[in-house]
């Protein structure tokens, strides 16, 4: 699933143009399909899937629940989106794919080092994010230090227990 951040002044809807070539799909494995969750407040139906890519790519309405389709989806490609937050914690591969990162940090900038949170392969031109396609399709267990140090660092409460502990807080309160 290829996610990318919100580009532009929110409260108004946001054209987009997608930055890659549909033509990298033909290298794909042949069960490759191509999910495309734009933000919200992206103008969806600015966005034109050629006829020739239509067995490959999904363009998925504004209304779809990202949060579904990250369940089903094998891969995320994103490029500062928070939705890095939640697909750490169901341990599949990630790809960040920056290719405007020095325009973006100029425009919005970052609450972090960007390299410091980026736990997954970087791809930076449309070849590259090719290939770390292909290698994440290898990958049956995805794990790296620098995603355990993220998930230390933004995710250490997300380990089952919360109502166990907000039952812990509530009844010692209780008894104070």
């Amino acid at each position: 699933m290829y996610a990318p951040t919100f580009r532009g002044n929110s409260g108004e809807r946001q054209n987009f143009k997608l930055p890659f070539d549909y033509n990298f799909l033909y290298a794909l494995p042949i069960n490759f399909r191509l999910v495309i969750k734009l933000h919200p407040c992206v103008n969806v139906q600015n966005i034109k899937v050629p006829n020739q890519y239509s067995n490959w790519v999904i363009l998925l309405n504004s209304n779809e629940d990202v949060n579904e389709w990250m369940i089903f989806s094998d891969i995320l490609i994103t490029d500062y989106s928070s939705l890095i937050f939640e697909y750490a914690l169901m341990d599949k591969p990630i790809i960040f794919y920056p290719y405007d990162l020095n325009d973006y940090f100029e425009e919005r900038g970052f609450y972090f080092n960007y390299d410091s949170y980026t736990y997954g392969d970087v791809a930076k031109t449309q070849e590259e994010l090719q290939q770390a396609i292909i290698q994440a399709e290898d990958k049956k267990v995805f794990y790296s230090s620098k995603k355990q140090e993220f998930l230390e660092k933004f995710m250490s409460s997300c380990d089952g227990n919360s109502s166990k502990r907000i039952i812990d807080l509530i009844h010692t309160n209780k008894k104070d």
